[in-house]
């Protein structure tokens, strides 16, 4: 899973530049957005909760940008 570490930088950011990539390094796990260094974990899991919170966070923001009409993207409950 993952694209190793020896992959040329160039190489990983083509592979990558649409969605975020957990990459296995030796005992750790690097998380990539869009081919850019996010964080270093010692667990995967730890990886997979900070790629969980900033997808979370990345469609928070994108529900509060104002649409068209200017009004904001929010979904009212009836």
């Amino acid at each position: 899973m993952g694209l190793p570490f020896f992959i040329p930088k160039r190489e990983r950011r083509k592979r990558m530049e649409n969605a975020m990539e957990i990459v296995k390094w030796d005992r750790y796990f690097a998380l990539y957005d869009q081919g850019e260094l996010v964080c270093v974990t010692v667990y995967k899991k730890g990886a997979q909760e900070v790629r969980r919170r900033i997808e979370e966070l990345k469609s928070m923001v994108e529900m509060a940008k104002p649409s068209p009409n200017g009004e904001a993207n929010q979904n009212q409950g009836s």
